[in-house]
């Protein structure tokens, strides 16, 4: 009979190790878009012609603990995934010890009254326990097992089948914003006007322009907080709750014969149509990408204000390219 010697053995076999914790991930989330458009409206004898051009390219960050879990934390039905399964659980734990499974509440008011029902009757019997800690440990599993039970009315605790569950391997990162991230901030922003409106004196000529552009590195925290997104990396997509750029600070001037409003300091936000636009495409999409649009102009003035009853026409042509690197 030959026997192993124990110097044949490799040094990591004799070892029993706790499996190391993930680690830390920092997310980079590149954000680069463009807009140009040009806009009519008419109103009688009032009118105007606009061009739009702007240009915004966001690069900030977000931190994930690394530890992948089986379920998206941004789908809107998560939380009732959730607790089906935890309803699932229950029922075959109730199998198990061969307790009758209670019946299902029918109403959110009755599920509320069972549950409010059990709360009372637990501070009864721990009132009965006393100081007994054997007594208080048994009345806490007992209510815990019996609260668990009571399925919430709406969940489809059938559909749920937990042996696939128990073999799909977790997938999605969540990544969230913290504080002192560095975020790149880039935007140019130009809106012009040019018209005319009816006066007692006669046509009015006007001129109206939106100017502002803004380029920094500093922190900026409730752009990094906002950007919560999930990395699945399986289909290596991302889920959030949208984009939206920065607002700038610029020049707000409207000119007419003899007059002049000016505003140097003035808060100048992106088109609304057309972030509109871009924040959905980044709610569900590839971890990187380039998409292009071409909208309709929207029932208001890109520019200022117009006349009441005005009628619009014009187009505004978009285009987003954005990449998430999950570090």
């Amino acid at each position: 009979m030959k026997f192993r010697t124990l110097s044949a053995v490799p040094l990591w076999a004799l070892c029993v190790c706790a499996p190391a914790g993930a680690a830390e991930r920092i997310g980079t989330f590149t954000v680069e878009i463009r807009v140009s458009g040009t806009q009519h409206w008419a109103a009688t004898q009032d009118y105007a012609d606009s061009t739009i051009s702007e240009y915004y390219k966001v690069v900030t960050h977000v931190k994930s603990d690394g530890e992948a879990v089986n379920y998206n934390p941004l789908d809107p039905n998560a939380a009732q995934q959730q607790m089906a399964k935890a309803a699932a659980v229950q029922r075959r734990v109730n199998a198990v010890r061969g307790a009758p499974a209670p019946e299902r509440p029918a109403t959110q008011a009755e599920y509320q009254a069972r549950q409010q029902a059990l709360a009372e009757q637990a501070q009864r019997d721990q009132i009965a326990c006393g100081a007994d800690t054997a007594c208080l440990m048994q009345l806490a599993m007992k209510y815990s097992q019996a609260t668990a039970s009571v399925e919430m009315p709406g969940l489809d605790v059938d559909a749920v089948n937990l042996d696939d569950d128990a073999e799909e391997p977790p997938r999605y990162l969540n990544y969230i914003g913290y504080e002192s991230c560095p975020t790149q901030i880039e935007v140019r922003i130009d809106r012009r006007s040019k018209g005319a409106y009816s006066d007692v004196a006669g046509m009015i000529p006007f001129t109206e322009r939106e100017e502002a552009t803004r380029s920094d590195s500093d922190p900026t925290f409730m752009q990094c907080f906002s950007q919560q997104t999930v990395y699945d990396l399986v289909d290596q997509k991302i889920h959030s709750y949208g984009f939206r750029p920065p607002q700038a600070r610029g020049l707000y001037l409207r000119t007419e014969p003899y007059r002049e409003t000016r505003n140097d300091d003035s808060e100048i936000s992106g088109t609304a149509i057309a972030m509109d636009w871009v924040n959905e495409q980044l709610r569900h999409a590839p971890a990187s990408g380039t998409r292009s649009t071409t909208l309709t102009s929207p029932a208001q003035a890109l520019v200022g204000t117009a006349t009441a009853d005005a009628k619009f026409s014009g187009k505004i042509d978009v285009t987003l390219s954005w990449k998430f690197d999950p570090g």
